[in-house]
Formats: structure tokens, sequence, C-alpha cells
């Protein structure tokens, strides 16, 4: 692969840096989200979990320094040795060295000998003889063949290389189209329609990226007022009380206050809700009881009875502050609003300009475009509809490491029987029987979960919210034998069983895996909206030197 200075070196110089960097950043993302997707599939691998599951000894010996070295012969293999101990990137013997807290070093030696060295810091010789051994386990792990025949090692290593590649060539390619359009914009006349569709989804990520960094500079403006620092100077109580979920309401005036209260405590772009939601660890709900009547709902998830109802009595104090605020001589409160407001409206207006998905008809397929037009709606567009493509990919063989999955998916397809026709099924799933929001588990981080099983099993998959905490999953298929059809349906609804299964005393990793992506694609996405000319040109904390963006709060409210 040419080096990213060989492929700048037709680009403007000004360009050159901060387009190598955007990419730089692009790709060290990808190869941390493949680092800790790889960790966790190898701890999914049975062989690699009786290890891991051995636990630490207890401190006993002097502190030392741990060494210690052995010789495998490479000559008779079926794989690559030394590919194979060190994975896609480095991925494989980086997981070994974060497992075991050890370092290790390759060296090939004559007559096809390879020298494995590891190394410990400083520690009790208990701990030190410990991660020594584990380690050399984890990497006879790795170089012996499953007794199935199945090399689960190779695959994963496979498909994470894969994926790395596919993302680096994608990022690559918009590299050189960058730079084609720099050189010679005068050939761009249009835009093909295709790139709109897209482009919308483009835009929605980008303002969702805008709105994360503003809850973040909102949170910070807001918890800086004293009466909201106050409230959280208050530590919480100690846990007692039965588990239980929270619940409570309370039921405002219109006419006790000379202002909109639902926009009030709401806020620019549902900011300040989020804000109160996010800090005192809680959902709120605004609904019209009467015609000067609003009720406001809090809803707090299983925890403790005593920080349960504290949870509750912080939220309905910053409901309190909010309304409260406008009466005092500086409404604070209403300017951060109006402020943040605007700061919204006006990074959101430029985002609209450099991607204007409403054109439609003749003006859809005539736009013309300028450098920077092109640069953005061709290069940038064109990229992150192939980053979806990828991601979905690889979420789904992510999800395929699963057991269970796998055993439901490798089920032969049945004699083809009946007629042509369409089918549905429906389920009932209780929220309540789950830890987590059913919605979001099945869904997924940006629907790939939901679009990876509809892909797997040739399905669409619909969710409906019910009443008393339920949700409707409905699966539907067509065109096929009903034999077939129903083989579809059946495989559906196991997958979406094996997504909700519950391990009170073994790892999440379906969770693991869907927020791993989650992370991922929201950090890639975050790289993309600060390398837009113009949109993300002025920091946030540049709009107003009045409010300053701090991580402190964040860390104050945990």
């Amino acid at each position: 692969m040419s080096s990213l200075s060989q492929l700048s070196g037709t680009g403007k110089q000004v360009d050159e840096d901060s387009t190598e960097q955007f990419i730089m950043q692009l790709i060290i993302n990808v190869e941390e989200h493949i680092l800790l997707h790889h960790v966790n599939k190898l701890l999914a691998l049975p062989m690699i979990q009786n290890i891991i599951q051995i636990p630490t000894p207890e401190p006993s010996g002097q502190i030392k320094k741990g060494f210690a070295e052995t010789c495998y012969s490479t000559a008779g293999l079926p794989y690559n040795m030394t590919g194979r101990i060190i994975g896609p990137r480095g991925c494989t013997v980086k997981a070994i060295q974060l497992l075991c807290g050890c370092g290790i070093e390759l060296n090939f030696i004559k007559y096809n000998l390879l020298l494995i060295q590891i190394f410990v810091e400083p520690d009790y010789e208990s701990i030190v003889k410990f991660k020594i051994w584990k380690a050399f386990q984890l990497i006879y792990c790795l170089l012996r063949m499953d007794p199935s025949g199945k090399d689960m090692v190779q695959a994963i290593q496979s498909d994470d290389l894969k994926f790395y590649e596919s993302q680096v060539e994608i990022i690559i390619k918009f590299f050189i189209i960058q730079q084609h359009y720099h050189s010679d914009i005068n050939d761009v006349s249009a835009v093909s329609s295709n790139h709109y569709s897209v482009g919308e989804r483009f835009s929605v990520e980008m303002l969702k990226v805008l709105e994360k960094q503003m809850l973040t500079s909102h949170m910070n403006n807001l918890l800086a007022l004293p009466m909201f620092h106050d409230i959280f100077s208050i530590p919480p109580p100690a846990a007692c009380g039965r588990v239980t979920n929270g619940y409570a309401k309370k039921i405002y005036s219109l006419l006790d206050f000379p202002f909109n209260i639902a926009g009030k405590i709401i806020g620019p772009r549902g900011l300040t809700v989020k804000v109160i939601q996010t800090v005192c660890g809680c959902r709120i709900r605004l609904r019209w009881k009467e015609v000067n009547a609003l009720q406001v709902e809090v809803f707090v998830e299983r925890d403790f009875e005593s920080i349960v109802n504290f949870k509750l009595w912080r939220a309905f104090e910053c409901i309190n502050c909010l309304l409260k605020s406008f009466f005092s001589d500086e409404d604070m409160v209403n300017a951060i609003q109006l402020k943040d407001l605007k700061f919204y409206a006006t990074r959101a207006e430029m985002l609209k300009v450099h991607f204007p998905v409403n054109l439609s008809g003749a003006d859809l397929l005539n736009a013309p475009l300028n450098e920077k037009n092109s640069f953005i709606t061709v290069g940038i567009v064109d990229m992150f509809e192939k980053l979806e493509e990828n991601i979905l990919l690889y979420h789904m063989k992510n999800l395929l490491t699963l057991t269970r999955l796998q055993n439901i998916l490798h089920l032969p397809p049945p004699v083809q029987i009946g007629e042509i026709k369409k089918a549905f099924v429906t389920k009932i799933y209780s929220t309540l029987h789950y830890p987590f929001d059913v919605a979001k588990r099945i869904i997924g981080p940006n629907s790939l979960t939901a679009k990876a099983i509809q892909n797997i099993c040739e399905c669409r998959i619909q969710l409906l919210h019910e009443k008393n905490n339920k949700i409707k999953v409905i699966v539907s298929t067509e065109n096929d034998y009903e034999s077939i059809l129903m083989l579809k349906l059946w495989k559906a609804l196991q997958c979406i069983n094996c997504l909700l299964e519950i391990h009170p005393f073994g790892k999440d990793f379906v969770g693991e895996i869907q927020q791993a992506d989650s992370q991922f694609w929201e950090r890639q996405m975050e790289i993309i909206f600060n390398s837009l000319p113009n949109i993300s040109g002025l920091p946030v904390s540049q709009y107003d030197a009045t409010f300053t963006v701090s991580s402190e709060n964040l860390k104050r409210t945990c």
C-alpha cells in the first residue's frame, strides 16, 4: 500500500497536513476498534475462557520482574506461526498482552525456530509466574487446531483483517477523490441523485454529532449556575432498602408561570431535559393533562430504594430550579438556552448549505458544484455510504461469533413444499423481564443489529410499543415456498431470543458487541464532522466566552 505522503504529493501543501491528520485519525480509530472486538471475540472461545477464568493466586514471594522464553518449530504447520500469534495489525499479540499484563517479543532463530519471550513488570513472585504461565497457555491455544476441524482463531483474524483493509481502502479512496476534485474541479458539473438519499442519512448523523457536542456544553453551562451547584453538592445516600423501579409525577399549572414551562424544561433541541436525565440518572416525560396543566413524570431504573428516591428528588429539584429562574433578576437559564439554540441553528444551517438534501427534480440532478461542494458531497458522502455498508457487514460477523447464533443459522434448509406466498409472525416481549432496553437491544446501534438479522434471515423486522410495558415484534417475509418461509421466520425469532438472553453470572457478549460498534461509529462520525470546513471550524466553547466546556461536571455527577 502506498504511503499517505506519496498519495498526498499532488495536493496543495496547505491542505496536506490537515487531510492526512484526518485520515490517520480514522485509521487509528479503526485499529482501536478492531483490538477491542478482537479481545472480546477471543474471550468467547471456550479454550480461552477456560484459562482466563482461572483465578489469580494470592500475592506471595518477593517483588521481582518476570522473564521466560521458549522455542516453537515453524516447520510442517498449516499456517504462518508468527502471523498467527501477531494477528491482524498486531491485535492478537496485543490482546494477549492486555489479558496477561505482560510484554511479548518474537524472534526467528536458525533451523525454522521461533523464539517467544515473555516479560512481566515487577510484582509479587506468585503473580509474575501466573502471568507468564497464562501468556504461554494462551499462545498454545492459538497454535493448536480445534478437534472439530473449525479454525475459529483463523476465522476471527481473517474477519478483523478484512474489515481493517476495507475500511482503510474506503478512507484512502476518499483521499484520492478529494485530491482529484481539488486539482480539476472544472470537470464537475452535476451530482448523481443517488448521493442525496445517502446525503440525508449523512446529515442526520452529523446533526447527532452536533447535538452530542452541544449536550456536553449545555450541561457544563447549566451546572456552573449556583442553584444547580447547590443540588449536586448533596451526596447520594448509602444504598439501602429493596431493589425497585422508581416513578413519581407532579402537575404544574400553566397559570402560575408567565412563560412556556414545557419549552423551559425541554430546552433547545431537547438539550435541557437531556441534561437533567443524564446527571440524575432518570427518564422524564411531559404530558398535557388538562388545558392549563402539565404533568411531569420521572422514571428511574431498578436500584436500591434509597438511591431511587434520591434520583427522583434530585430530578424534580432541577426542574423546579429551571422554573424559578425566570423570576430572578437575571434569568441565566434562559440566556444559556437562547445562546445554545442560536449556536445550534447556525451550525445546522451551515450543514444544510453544504448538503442540500432537499433539492428536487431538475435542481437535484443539475446542481452545480463548487470546489467545497464537490469535496464534501461527492467525497465524504460517498465514503460515508461505504463505511455504512462495511460496519454492517462487520457487525453481522461479530454477532455470528456467538455459538448459539451459529447453531441456529447452520441448520439446513427444508424441502421446498407448499405455495409461494407471504408470511409473518408476531411475538410479545415484556420489558419488565429484562435488565436492558429490549427495543434498543433488538435494533442495535444505528439499526445495525436489526439489519444484520434481516440480512441473515431474509426477512423484515418491525417493533411496536404496546401497553403495559410490552414490545410487539413483527417478522415478515415473502416470495418463497411455505416451508422456507416458516424456517426464515423461526430463525429470525430465535436470533432475537438469542439477543435477549440474560447472563447473570457471565459476560454480556451481545451488549459488548453493540456498545463497541456504537462507540466506533460515533467516533468515526465525530472525526468526519470535525473535518468539515466551516461547519466545525468554530469550537463550542468560543461562541460565548462566559461559558466554557469542561469534563469536570461530567465527573462530578457520576
